[in-house]
């Protein structure tokens, strides 16, 4: 009886282990989501960061590509 009580238990916190883990999935989409948001809606320098950031990867891709 008391092993039944036990076993039941385990399961459960296995089940709330990979129920944790979507939950962290799941926050680290919506804070990547609002990290793009935010990006796409700053200004520095009057270009949106989000524009500067293509535009820096497309120079190191300039770089590494033959001409």
């Amino acid at each position: 009886m008391m092993w039944q009580i036990y076993a039941a238990a385990l399961r459960s916190l296995k089940r709330e282990e990979a129920i944790e883990n979507v939950e962290w999935i799941a926050l680290a989409a919506i804070i990547l989501v609002m990290l793009v948001v935010v990006g796409s809606m700053l200004k520095v320098g009057g270009q949106p960061i989000g524009q500067m950031i293509v535009v820096q990867i497309l120079s190191w891709i300039g770089l590494w590509s033959p001409s």
